[in-house]
């Protein structure tokens, strides 16, 4: 993949490359667990099908609504959880309308990220720090301040 880079990078559209490059991992068999951002929700199944037949365990494979190939801050987030045994309490939305968060403050379900307006961080790193937190989808508003919190004062030592 290296050696097609500078090409890569002088193309003004999407090639196959842009697609193998986060299958490619040469890596691979260090990483426990990880998250991969596919550009189009079209891929997301086809990444997932592919990450395990290479032997993934643990793998959240998102799409942000936007065509994103990361976590929306400013929308939906399509995600496809890979996991090495099933579990029976996580379920996610059953139909269309279940995916529709749209609430007042107060009627917000657990599930919803805090404002991120509270926080002096890049809202991207805060959605995609939460995302694997716990095993669960999304952290609860209090854990991901102190997330945020402890990763910030590390960095800063």
């Amino acid at each position: 993949m290296k050696h097609v880079a500078p090409i890569r990078t002088d193309l003004d559209y999407r090639t196959i490359f842009n697609i193998l490059g986060p299958l490619a991992n040469p890596v691979e068999g260090a990483i426990e667990a990880r998250v991969v951002g596919v550009s189009h929700k079209d891929l997301g199944p086809v990444f997932a099908e592919a990450l395990r037949l290479r032997g993934a365990k643990k793998t959240m494979v998102v799409c942000g609504a936007e065509d994103l190939d990361e976590i929306s801050c400013a929308g939906k987030t399509y995600c496809w959880r890979l996991i090495e045994r099933p579990n029976p309490a996580f379920c996610g939305p059953k139909n269309e309308e279940d995916e529709d968060y749209t609430t007042s403050d107060e009627e917000a379900p657990p599930r919803m990220l805090v404002k991120m307006e509270e926080f002096e961080l890049d809202p991207s790193w805060l959605a995609s720090t939460s995302a694997g937190r716990g095993g669960r989808w999304q952290a609860t508003a209090p854990e991901c301040r102190h997330l945020g919190r402890t990763t910030s004062e590390s960095a800063a030592e």
